[in-house]
């Protein structure tokens, strides 16, 4: 049911977990990089 906002509700949370699972990796390294002084 594509009008089901439930539905909309649990997909929007999926894309949201996946984007920050992709993105940790990622951040981990900058962060435990000695050349980042951010």
């Amino acid at each position: 049911m594509p009008g089901n906002p439930t539905i909309h509700h649990i997909n929007a949370w999926r894309d949201f977990a996946a984007s920050l699972i992709s993105a940790f990796p990622d951040w981990k390294m900058r962060s435990m990089s000695p050349t980042v002084t951010q």
